[in-house]
């Protein structure tokens, strides 16, 4: 009978330090996946009518944001640079322009594709931008494979900064080629 205990007693406590899920590579007590969002899978793209490519970044506080965690609003998609002239008077008019857009159902998402110094955009330099121009909406540390480099896989850019006006289903409705904050709030009024 002490024997039986005992062996009971080994395999709880082999069952409680076991290793970890080889089959995944996981612990066994590793989180449970997210879900896949509705719009994941579905063909994508980048031209007015085109139901808007996801993309993933980290913001200016270090969280990852997704384009689709949006979805439902109305989504004012800005690609700027830190250094472009224009890209600045956009993030300095951007609370006004959104006070003039009958909604709360609008979010401006600015993707800093390149720094000040022409280089590659990180957290803090996202945090600064946000920081001097007192926004409270996402400012994401982008890169180039955001943008189309010819073969047709991502954002057309022709100029900086780009407005890509989504609406509430995630399709492209118009392009923004410029800085116009009064066009901003036409297009996304026109398509709440």
């Amino acid at each position: 009978m002490c024997y039986n205990i005992l062996k009971g007693l080994l395999l709880s406590l082999m069952i409680g330090c076991s290793s970890p899920d080889k089959e995944n590579n996981e612990p066994l007590d590793s989180p449970v996946a997210e879900e896949p969002h509705p719009l994941d899978g579905l063909p994508c793209g980048y031209d007015v009518g085109e139901l808007s490519c996801d993309f993933k970044y980290l913001d200016q506080h270090g969280n990852e944001v997704r384009l689709y965690d949006f979805y439902e609003k109305a989504i004012i998609l800005d690609l700027s640079t830190a250094w472009c002239y224009y890209c600045n008077a956009a993030a300095h008019f951007e609370p006004q322009v959104l006070s003039e857009i009958p909604s709360e159902d609008v979010v401006w998402v600015t993707v800093l594709v390149e720094n000040r110094e022409q280089g590659a955009t990180t957290v803090e330099n996202c945090s600064d931008w946000a920081e001097q121009y007192s926004l409270e909406q996402p400012v994401l540390a982008g890169d180039y494979e955001i943008i189309d480099q010819g073969d047709g896989e991502g954002y057309p850019i022709t100029g900086w900064p780009t407005f890509f006006i989504i609406n509430k289903e995630m399709i492209i409705v118009e392009v923004i080629v410029g800085w116009s904050g009064p066009k901003i709030v036409e297009s996304v009024t026109e398509n709440l």
